[in-house]
């Protein structure tokens, strides 16, 4: 079980109760917080095709950095790369 600090209890009883709770740090990381883009089946397969592909220079140096990005960095670029997965699929050109 978590407990917190003592030097940082005397913060957190200032503050109301709503916010202590949503502050309030596990020491546990997600799945998600581990993952590469190796990892990823959503994106890992676009992001090797963009890289193979090559032709839009843009898209092939952002997929080449996630997938050399640690985890701790891919979590990061996630979200942005499945807004450019969304804009920039072969599924959308048809």
């Amino acid at each position: 079980m978590w407990k917190m600090a003592p030097h940082c209890q005397r913060f957190a009883s200032s503050a109301p109760a709503a916010r202590r709770h949503r502050t309030k740090v596990t020491p546990r990381t997600s799945a998600l917080e581990r993952l590469t883009a190796f990892d990823d089946d959503e994106l890992c397969g676009w992001l090797v095709e963009c890289v193979e592909d090559g032709s839009e220079r843009f898209l092939c140096a952002v997929a080449e950095a996630a997938l050399a990005a640690a985890s701790e960095d891919y979590v990061v670029i996630r979200p942005a790369l499945v807004v450019l997965k969304r804009r920039h699929s072969r599924a959308n050109e048809i």
